[in-house]
């Protein structure tokens, strides 16, 4: 991928024309997604990720590659990519070579808030076109940054679901006078399971000085177990 093709073409070597040409052919022939946009915040992330894999000086394109795509992420510059395409063991090279045709001044991206020819969305944000010359098309594409984005966000996301979960256990115990003994953590800590550990503390802490906590309120010697089982329910939730 370097002076040569991949795959069956890994035994051909280029020459130095035909080493431009053979990265831009790379990713012509991978942009190929299909069917609705993909969210922006999967398209930043993604570009996020290849610049944090390229960040560890090991990928061999040009340091212009790197900055072009930090510019384009500070700057607001989203390429367009199709939610559907094809991802091969190579990583997902049908929406990070929709993400690099914005490198040849080509493809399509939201800039301000619309959707505008990639050269037009480059040249208002100030940005210059670095074209691709040895290896910085493959580097660009060759990672399953697409895959990596989503999932971090999803784990971003539930994390913040879970959260409120306890928010709103923690209230309902409050209006409902719950028992809280069956939330002390050293009866978690006994049973070993993370999730149920971390799950009872944030509900303890979240009720702490209240009355409920101070044993102002006079609460039954045990709960339903749709109260006194919450930090199990949701702690599996944490572990999954």
């Amino acid at each position: 991928g370097l002076n040569t093709g991949i795959g069956e073409f890994s035994e051909v070597r280029l020459d130095d024309e035909k080493l431009q040409e053979f990265q831009k052919y790379l990713i012509y022939n991978h942009a190929a997604g299909i069917g609705d946009p993909a969210p922006i915040e999967y398209v930043r992330g993604a570009m996020l990720s290849r610049i944090n894999v390229h960040a560890k000086g090991q990928s061999g394109c040009r340091l212009e590659i790197t900055q072009t795509l930090i510019e384009m992420l500070n700057k607001g510059v989203v390429p367009y990519v199709c939610q559907k395409g094809s991802v091969g063991a190579c990583g997902d090279l049908a929406p990070m070579s929709q993400i690099a045709l914005l490198m040849l001044g080509e493809g399509k991206a939201y800039y301000k808030d619309k959707l505008i020819d990639g050269k037009e969305a480059m040249d208002q944000a100030g940005i210059t076109i670095p074209g691709l010359k040895a290896r910085d098309g493959l580097a660009i594409i060759n990672g399953s940054n697409f895959l990596t984005a989503m999932s971090a966000i999803l784990i971003y996301d539930t994390n913040r679901w879970l959260k409120q979960a306890e928010i709103a256990c923690s209230m309902s115990l409050e209006a409902l006078k719950a028992n809280m003994m069956p939330y002390i953590s050293k009866l978690h800590e006994v049973r070993g399971f993370p999730g149920a550990i971390r799950s009872a503390k944030s509900i303890s802490k979240l009720v702490n000085n209240g009355d409920l906590a101070n044993n102002k309120i006079q609460c039954k010697i045990q709960d339903a177990y749709s109260m006194r089982s919450s930090p199990q329910v949701i702690g599996s939730a944490h572990d999954a």
